[in-house]
Formats: structure tokens, sequence, C-alpha cells
């Protein structure tokens, strides 16, 4: 009988285990690309697993008014971005003043202009650094 109780709690608890442990999978990640320094292209900066920054930025471009058509921009994007759950990816160049971002979905045919409080604290998760430095 003590045999079989072992069993169980043992069996209960590789069940309590396993359950517990995800492995990430529902973990949100943010990936973040810059130009390519060889070639055309992007390639990876940074892959960003802390959920809050990842929420933060979701909920940013979630409550964006898009407009429809091109952003000001003429030159080759300085990043992009998207979350690894939602392939749209987010085109953004730096404003030549570098106050603020502007972001395009070229898929969707959209951009905006983001404030400079919103661009700071976007740029600030996707680099690590503030804007204006």
């Amino acid at each position: 009988m003590k045999f079989r109780k072992g069993v169980f709690i043992i069996f209960a608890g590789l069940i309590v285990l396993s359950g517990c442990s995800n492995n990430g999978e529902n973990q949100p990640v943010l990936i973040v690309e810059k130009p390519a320094e060889i070639g055309e292209g992007f390639e990876q900066f940074k892959e960003i697993d802390d959920r809050q920054n990842v929420e933060t930025a979701k909920e940013l471009v979630g409550n964006i008014r898009w407009a429809n058509g091109n952003p000001t921009w003429i030159h080759h994007p300085d990043y992009l971005f998207y979350f690894k759950d939602n392939k749209e990816k987010y085109y953004i160049g730096i404003t030549p003043n570098k106050e603020q971002l502007e972001l395009e979905v070229k898929e969707q045919d959209k951009f905006v202009k983001l404030t400079k409080t919103k661009s700071n604290e976007l740029y600030q998760i996707l680099t690590g650094e503030k804007l204006s430095e």
C-alpha cells in the first residue's frame, strides 16, 4: 500500500510540474530587425520576450489611428518589427529631427507619425535607447 501511495505522489507531482512548464510557448515575443549590413533586406537586431514590453508595444500599435497611404520618409526604413504570433510587419522611419517615428504597414498601405511621447516609448522598447540620443 505504501508503494502505491508513493507512486501516486510521484505521478501527481510530475503532472503538476509538466502543467506548470510550458517552455515559453505562450510567451509573447517581439522581433526587431534592422537593415542588413551586407546586401538588401533586413537582419535580426533583437528579440524581445519581456512580457510587459511586448504587451506595451502591442497596445501602442493596437491603439493607433492609421492613415491610408505612404509615410514621408524617402530613405530605406530604419527598423522593422513584428510580433511572433502575428506576422504583420511594421516598418519604422525616424524623422530627420530624430524626435518622432513614422510607422508603415506596407501590406495594408497604411502609415502613421507617432507623437513624440509614443515615439520615445516605442523606440526605447525596440532598441533599449532613447530616440534623441
